[in-house]
């Protein structure tokens, strides 16, 4: 299914493709056919009814007046009776009446050539004699005229002089040739006060952010159009996702379109991007309305924006130090400006909040480190919408983006959303957003958001044994920790670390440290499975950290994790068959607790249970297919124990797809390289999904086996693959062929040649 794109053409609809615009036109539907009812009323032997259309930007007014447009355009007895005429919705050249007329002639005769030959006439009167050509020209087409005016309110205010004004009102009033409807984003002086010229002529409608209804609805039939099964399916079986979006939104139909892609792609969409480019694409409009406010409206505006909750009063004018009467005329400036509004509570103490929430998002994002704290819309956000497997992801695609060279402000943009990733994920996912803070913080030596992710909240009750693992890592010189950087999950770190910390003196520090760093006297299940992993893991001391992991489930008798660290901890003291017990009552609590199925599958092969043991491993790549280590076992178990070499080598293949680093899938691939390797090939070759992971793995271990002395062996295992599978391995092939046989350098492309040499100078020196 080819879909099409819902944002495209957001900030400029009267570009859009006319057919296209009305199939999407969903929302403003039942205020079309009003409007439409009162356009076949206004008949030319009565007074006209002109209308004006108030709404903020992104509710849709210019795409409501193109939809005017086109269907008149497209209804056979409106066409035969109405020309619309739709005026640019910024209309600069606008300065006076002349220029209007000017500028609806050239509208009518879709040319310049009338209003260049009055302009050249230089008269006095060219207001007049621009309205009577288009009155006339009008007369002439057998037809009388919509004018169909976005932000009404700035052509009023550019022609300025009331005279002019008072002849438009007169016009209009008693002309059946022409009807107006307008648009402005708020209500204006020129329409609401009393005695300005246009006081009580035009019949307003409000363009209202949608309720959830209404953005269901929208979905639901925008979804239908583009026979987009993805979005119904989240309509009709996660409503919440639906509620998170009019959160993020506000209802705003605009930003509601730039969200479809949300609801309907998730991550596989991007979903960090569509978030940030909402964001993106509606700061200038929002940064150059605040830059227009007068001063005090903008510090009353930013004591109420730095704050997601609704303010009173009596708050504003504390941080503001200015009188209540003070801060309530600026109140009303900004309400009837739209920038803030009224919150629903108590009548009797109202409390204000800015009106456009999607605004309040960015501002909060920007200007507030308090802000950014305790962003509950997204976090909220979040718990509702994402999946574990969304925040891993969202972890690490900010991760990625912070280790690129970023302004100070966006660099603190990103490191807000990680923030909002860990207090809205739950302890599993939280791991992943909170080793991507520490990462970033050993990147760049700065310790400011790492600090800020703890200073709340207890750090250990918060994020467990990886603070404590953090705090040590800290300890280390600035070089050596980087170096190390900070990958608990990565085979061998443990063991990095701990040798790093005896190389620089730093293990009776470390100690130390964590003696600090835990209270102990206020032990809970969390802080007694932490300091047990950190025994366990840094220092393997197992028979202390097994008694800090039963004092945690003495705590806590249903704490998963801690039983699943209690087998842990025996099964490196070789006591299998009581790890295989602990890992059992794991699972007994929580059933699709992936991490106990595969060690549970580890003890069960120790103890020579070598069907039960593959059983485990595939309950838990069942639970999560994107679980490298748990494909590796499993291979391990085909390969080493169960000989089920074709088993074996599909399972080490998704493996490494998924990560080709992990270090116990290249352990299983170095000893079975060479059965491994056609499979591998055909794969690789043929460009499936992972190939480039699996060219990346085979490619380093056939390197590893020429560098270690089996340069002839895997020569031989290269020349028995066809020529298509040889391809991706061709600068090693030769490399090995011109070991013996010098003259084929002198037969390949010469920047083909200079690679081989570096091959097999790697090789060469490595050997050596």
């Amino acid at each position: 299914m080819t879909y099409k794109d819902p944002t495209l053409n957001l900030y400029n609809p009267a570009a859009q493709d006319p057919e296209q615009l009305l199939a999407d036109f969903i929302d403003r539907k039942s205020l079309l056919d009003k409007i439409l009812a009162i356009v076949r009323a206004n008949t030319p032997d009565r007074p006209q009814q002109h209308l004006v259309l108030i709404g903020p930007r992104g509710m849709g007014k210019t795409t409501l007046l193109c939809a005017i447009k086109h269907t008149i355009e497209r209804d056979e007895a409106l066409n035969a009776e109405w020309l619309p005429l739709l005026f640019q919705e910024e209309q600069y050249g606008i300065g006076d009446l002349a220029d209007f007329w000017l500028e609806a002639l050239r509208h009518l005769q879709k040319s310049n050539q009338t209003a260049d030959r009055l302009l050249a006439e230089d008269a006095d009167n060219l207001a007049d004699l621009a309205k009577q050509a288009f009155l006339d020209l009008l007369a002439e087409k057998g037809k009388r005229a919509i004018l169909l005016i976005d932000n009404l309110n700035d052509i009023f205010a550019n022609i300025g002089d009331d005279q002019a004004l008072h002849s438009l009102r007169a016009l209009w009033m008693t002309d059946p040739r022409t009807m107006v409807i307008g648009a402005a984003p708020s209500y204006f002086a020129e329409i609401t006060e009393v005695d300005q010229v246009f006081h009580d002529f035009f019949l307003s409608f409000s363009l209202e952010r949608l309720t959830q209804s209404e953005l269901e609805d929208f979905l639901s039939r925008y979804a239908e159009n583009q026979h987009d099964d993805a979005v119904l399916n989240v309509i009709a079986n996660a409503p919440e996702r639906v509620a998170a979006l009019r959160i993020l939104t506000g209802g705003n139909p605009r930003l509601v379109k730039l969200g479809y892609r949300i609801v309907r792609d998730g991550l596989d969409g991007d979903l960090r991007h569509d978030l940030e480019r909402m964001i993106d694409e509606t700061t200038p409009f929002f940064k150059h309305r605040i830059d227009s406010l007068a001063k005090e409206a903008r510090r009353t505006f930013d004591a109420i924006a730095r704050r997601w909750d609704p303010i009173t009063v009596d708050d504003i004018r504390r941080e503001l130090r200015k009188p209540s009467n003070s801060v309530s005329v600026q109140i009303k400036r900004l309400i009837d400006e739209d920038f803030i509004e009224e919150a629903a509570g108590n009548p009797k103490k109202k409390s204000y909040q800015v009106s456009e929430r999607f605004y309040n998002i960015y501002y909060l994002m920007r200007h507030s480190r308090e802000g950014r704290k305790r962003l509950r819309w997204l976090v909220g956000f979040m718990q509702t919408f994402y999946t574990k497997k969304d925040f891993k992801e969202w972890a690490k695609r900010l991760e990625r983006d912070l280790s690129e060279p970023l302004s100070y402000g966006m660099r603190t943009m990103k490191l807000a959303y990680l923030h909002a990733l860990s207090e809205a994920a739950d302890d599993d996912s939280r791991n992943d957003v909170f080793e991507a803070i520490v990462r970033d913080a050993i990147a760049h030596n700065d310790r400011t958001a790492l600090d800020e992710e703890i200073i709340d909240n207890d750090p250990i009750e918060q994020h467990g044994w990886l603070y404590l693992l953090a705090e040590v890592a800290w300890l280390l010189p600035l070089e050596t920790r980087r170096i190390l950087g900070f990958k608990p999950d990565a085979g061998n770190f443990d063991q990095k670390l701990r040798t790093a910390l005896a190389e620089n003196n730093l293990t009776a520090k470390a100690e130390a440290r964590l003696i600090e760093l835990v209270d102990f006297k206020k032990e809970t299940a969390k802080k007694s499975r932490a300091i047990g992993v950190i025994l366990s893991r840094l220092f393997d001391r197992q028979q202390a950290a097994e008694i800090a992991f039963r004092k945690s489930i003495g705590h806590d008798p249903e704490y998963v994790y801690a039983w699943n660290n209690l087998g842990i901890a025996l099964s490196k003291q070789n006591r299998f068959e009581e790890a295989e017990a602990a890992y059992r009552k794991a699972i007994e609590l929580d059933s699709e607790f992936v991490h106990a199925w595969i060690w549970l599958g580890n003890a069960l092969e120790n103890q020579t249970y070598h069907e039960e043991a593959e059983a485990a491993y595939r309950k838990a790549v069942e639970l999560d297919p994107s679980y490298e280590h748990a494909w590796n076992n499993l291979a391990a178990t085909y390969l080493f124990d169960l000989k089920r070499t074709e088993a074996g080598i599909a399972a080490l293949a998704q493996g490494l797809v998924l990560n080709p680093d992990y270090g116990y899938g290249r352990y299983v691939l170095k000893n079975f390289w060479q059965q491994a390797l056609p499979t591998f090939a055909q794969h690789i070759a043929s460009n499936q999904d992972g190939a480039e992971n699996l060219r990346t793995a085979m490619t380093d271990e056939l390197l590893a086996q020429a560098i270690n002395g089996n340069g002839a062996a895997v020569l031989a295992a290269l020349q028995a693959l066809d020529e298509t599978a040889q391809q991706p391995f061709e600068p090693l092939l030769l490399a090995l062929q011109a070991q013996t046989d010098r003259s084929i350098l002198y037969r390949i492309a010469r920047e083909k040649r200079d690679l081989v040499l570096d091959v097999m100078a790697r090789i060469d020196g490595e050997q050596s």
